[in-house]
Parts: C-alpha cells; sequence; structure tokens
C-alpha cells in the first residue's frame, strides 16, 4: 500500500471516528426527556422555561393568558431577587396593567379568529435592563 493508500485509510478511519462520536452524541441527546408543553397541566416551571416563541404561540392560541405569564415571571422575580439582586425598579404594577389590556386584545382576536393581526411577540413578558430603557 502506497502513501496515498495509508493516508486514504487514515481519512476514513478519522471520519468513521468522527461518525461514531455523532451517533453517541446523538443517542444521548435522545435519552433526554424531551419538554412538552401540555394544554390544561401548565405549572410554574413550565413557563418559566418556555421560549419567547413558546410563550407566544400559547397566548396566540388562548391556552394562556399575558396576564397569567406576567404572574409567574413576577412570582419568580420575587422569588428570586432577593438573592441575586438582578431587578432593581419593580414595575410590577405597570406590568399588571398592561397584561389586562393584552388579555382583552388576545381575547377578542381569538373571537374573531384574528390572530394573526396581533404582532408576534406580543403579550409575551420581557424585562430590559434600566441602561437601555
Amino acid at each position: 500500500m502506497g502513501s496515498y493508500g495509508i493516508i486514504a485509510l487514515g481519512c476514513i478511519c478519522g471520519a468513521v471516528a468522527i461518525v461514531a462520536l455523532l451517533i453517541a452524541y446523538c443517542a444521548i441527546i435522545d435519552r433526554r426527556p424531551r419538554r412538552r408543553i401540555a394544554v390544561l397541566d401548565l405549572i410554574k416551571h413550565d413557563l418559566l422555561s418556555a421560549s419567547a416563541t413558546e410563550l407566544a404561540s400559547l397566548i396566540r392560541s388562548g391556552k394562556i393568558l399575558p396576564s397569567e405569564a406576567v404572574e409567574t415571571f413576577i412570582s419568580q422575580i420575587q422569588t428570586v431577587n432577593p438573592q441575586i439582586n438582578a431587578y432593581v425598579a419593580m414595575r410590577f404594577d405597570l406590568a399588571r396593567q398592561e397584561a389586562a389590556l393584552a388579555d382583552e386584545k388576545v381575547r377578542i382576536a381569538i373571537a374573531s379568529r384574528k390572530t394573526d393581526s396581533l404582532p408576534p411577540f406580543f403579550g409575551v413578558p420581557i424585562s430590559v435592563k434600566e441602561c437601555f430603557a
């Protein structure tokens, strides 16, 4: 076998090793429990770990209201903020008022079957760093 044959064999062995690693990695990932957001048994943890896109989808479908999402996040902030001091300006009352208005708009959009008219992340709670506000 010439030097080209050894190089080719080395490349093939390397490629096989990479494929084997990818298969092993995929097998590990595949064993992880898949996160499902159920309709009626949403718990606080599900909302806190949901992506913005998932929250927007839940709100548009009427499975949760913006005020429910806001209350979940406010509760979490009140629980952890004393230890981490991440939030300086708390505007919970205003957030609740805005969520109540968003609830009404979501209800109207769902009733008229015009949820596509809502902005993409309508009703999804966010926090804004004070230096950007």
